[in-house]
């Protein structure tokens, strides 16, 4: 894109936030609007620059200076009904809360990527009130009707809910990764492209929200939980081979989390080793108490 192409870009993201009466995200567009006009050549300085002045003029039909909620927002409320329904339809047909949470999560997803946040950006990660009351009223619409006294109906409701808030960050970095392949995906994909030229449009969209100040996540909650789970693993067998790591010079309360987790893992150890064969859980109880003497002798130490 050319400099012109990108303040052109920028004034009509305020002109449609303007007439969607979202003031505050045009508001914070301004500083990126009028750089994006002083880059320009001088020949189109002055035409932009009025541009500009009149995007900031503008006014929703209804002369509300702000949207009151996401039910302002052009299609979110189809969005949102069509969760409903897909919430419904897995607690009606019993299926496994996991099994539906992904497909959920990206319907939250596509309602997110119609709002906008305090820098006029999709909001992928729902940094606004209005972009967080979706899933909230998704969830609450489609359990309506169900009594708590339906015990089933209502752990179901309850255990999707939960389902999804944890799978909706994996749901956002797969989004995020797949950018490379279908850039044309994200709304604002030319201005992220425009800004950061050199990257690849994955990291153009990270380096575009960091730049506004909004840490968009790397790893999903999935992918973290397996990571913690393979350190833990690496941390235990270090122990069960008297390998572990030794002492450095950092405060004892920054490896605090490693003993609790270790400890953690040698329970879960022990209680394994007791279905072993008599020989083998033999053993796992000498190397368990070898450890545990190690530790003893570290501790009287302290």
């Amino acid at each position: 894109m050319t400099k012109k192409a990108v303040a052109q870009d920028i004034i009509s993201r305020v002109w449609a936030l303007r007439q969607a009466g979202d003031t505050e995200a045009a508001d914070a567009l301004r500083t990126h609007a009028e750089a994006a006009v002083k880059a320009c050549a001088p020949k189109d300085r002055k035409a932009m620059s009025a541009a500009l002045e009149d995007a900031y003029r503008v006014t929703p039909p209804s002369g509300e200076l702000a949207i009151s909620s996401y039910h302002d927002v052009a299609g979110v409320d189809d969005v949102v009904q069509e969760g409903v329904g897909r919430i419904r339809s897995a607690v009606d047909e019993g299926l496994k809360t996991a099994d539906m949470a992904r497909s959920i999560a990206e319907t939250l997803l596509t309602a997110r990527l119609k709002m906008t946040n305090q820098a006029g950006l999709p909001d992928i990660i729902a940094s606004r009130k209005f972009t967080k009351n979706i899933a909230r009223d998704m969830f609450l619409t489609a359990r309506e009707g169900v009594s708590q006294e339906d015990v089933h109906r209502w752990a179901t409701h309850e255990s999707l809910a939960k389902s999804v808030r944890n799978r909706m960050s994996d749901v956002v970095v797969a989004y995020l990764r797949s950018l490379d392949e279908e850039p044309a995906k994200f709304p604002a994909m030319e201005l992220a492209q425009a800004r950061f030229p050199d990257l690849s449009p994955t990291e153009a969209v990270y380096a575009l929200y960091d730049a506004e100040g909004f840490a968009l996540p790397r790893k999903g909650r999935t992918e973290l939980a397996r990571e913690d789970a393979r350190q833990r693993r690496a941390l235990m067998q270090a122990a069960i081979d008297g390998k572990l790591p030794a002492s450095t010079e950092e405060p004892a309360e920054a490896d605090l989390g490693a003993v609790e987790r270790m400890e953690t893992s040698l329970v879960r150890y022990a209680r394994r080793a007791e279905k072993l064969p008599d020989g083998e859980r033999a053993k796992a109880k000498a190397r368990l108490n070898a450890v545990i003497a190690s530790l003893a002798a570290e501790a009287a130490r302290l």
